[in-house]
């Protein structure tokens, strides 16, 4: 029962960064699944498992002074499969074999969406089923790519995300040819998807490799990271322009009004899950009403306008809880799980530095493969303690 549960769990790890219509589904059969066989197994209850129940219980809370209810309840519900993603990775990824299965399947479809990414390049190209575009051609006012998923910033944030576990697990010298060829198609499609946070992640994630690691590939791809942004024409004019593009002007908007919002209302508890998005409009003139942005452009911004101090609060205690732990597993582990859990950290330290300009968990599915990294930290951190 525990390998379908986890195949399960592993597919819908693998279609976060298309589709949470997907993913959502297996992660709730790889629940049931696991429950059919193991509903009498006891679970040990950690400090950061218990955070996890705390934001669950700021998001309600909002939801009861929140501005709109019904839709701060219902937007806000979908942390309850953040919670399960949470704990399917906490009860299946307990040793080196589970995390080198996760690697396996991350792999894999990072190869797939960089092959269908680069396809988006020929002027040509497209594939429908059923009348539906799956793969289309760049598009040529945005000149971006988004592979199979609507927006680039989803798949550049995918893989700032895993491109850190791909290099600690090559170094330990695991499946060589499929990591390479996973690293290398990866780092270029991240540069095609021209998404400034992901990539600046990506960095500061290599750096902390490097704090530990002292290895010759690491500086090899920092090199890269840092030459292609002044080469790659898009990514060079998309940086320089950081300051003056309209989209970042329309951010600068919405962290003001988002502001307004917060200082208008219950300030313990915030206006309520998506009512950023519902009071917009109000808070800003007709000129930026075109910008109608879904949140703020900063997790912990976005988290004190829509749930508070209480759940702002909640949100960077849970963070803080997580590096801990991060820690303690990395220097308490050896071999493959050591590695892991530093490619984990670095991957976190980026996310942590990418999320001052974005809210990625804001997307279902990059929700659930936060969510479902921190429940492998919180896995092992019970195997060593009970060990």
């Amino acid at each position: 029962m525990k390998k379908i549960s986890l195949t399960l769990f592993l597919a819908g790890l693998s279609l976060t960064p298309i589709t949470a219509y997907g993913a959502a589904p297996l992660m709730l059969g790889s629940l049931v699944v696991w429950l059919i066989r193991n509903k009498n197994e006891k679970v040990f209850i950690n400090l950061l498992d218990k955070l996890q129940l705390a934001c669950l219980g700021t998001i309600l809370l909002s939801a009861v002074f929140a501005v709109y209810k019904l839709e701060s309840l219902v937007c806000g519900s979908i942390f309850l499969l953040y919670l399960i993603s949470y704990n399917m990775a906490k009860v299946l990824i307990r040793d080196s074999e589970d995390m080198k299965k996760v690697i396996n399947w991350l792999a894999y479809i990072t190869i797939i969406l960089a092959v269908v990414g680069i396809l988006q390049f020929f002027p040509n190209y497209s594939l429908k089923i059923k009348g539906v575009v799956v793969i289309a051609t760049m598009s040529p006012t945005l000149k971006r790519v988004t592979s199979l998923s609507s927006n680039p910033l989803i798949l550049a944030s995918f893989l700032a995300f895993v491109l850190p576990l791909f290099v600690v697990a090559l170094l330990q010298k695991y499946k060589r040819i499929l990591l390479v060829i996973s690293i290398s198609l990866g780092l270029f499609v991240l540069f095609l998807t021209v998404s400034r946070g992901p990539i600046i992640a990506m960095f500061f994630s290599l750096i902390f490799l490097l704090l530990f690691l002292k290895r010759r590939i690491l500086w090899v791809l920092l090199g890269i990271l840092l030459i292609s942004c002044f080469i790659l024409k898009p990514a060079r004019i998309r940086f320089e322009k950081t300051f003056t593009q309209s989209i970042d002007l329309a951010r600068r908007v919405a962290i003001k009004a988002g502001l307004k919002m917060w200082s208008d209302h219950n300030s313990l508890t915030g206006i309520g899950v998506h009512n950023f998005f519902k009071l917009y409009k109000d808070y800003v003139s007709p000129d930026y009403e075109k910008w109608h942005l879904p949140y703020v452009h900063c997790l912990y911004l976005n988290s004190l306008v829509e749930t508070g101090i209480i759940g702002l609060s909640t949100l960077i205690l849970m963070l803080i809880i997580l590096l801990r732990y991060l820690w303690y597993v990395f220097k308490r582990s050896n071999g493959f799980e050591r590695a892991f859990y530093l490619g984990l950290f670095a991957s976190f330290i980026g996310f942590l530095i990418h999320n001052l300009v974005d809210n990625t968990p804001y997307t279902v599915g990059l929700g659930i493969l936060f969510w479902s990294s921190m429940g492998i930290v919180s896995s092992g951190r019970d195997e060593i303690t009970k060990a």
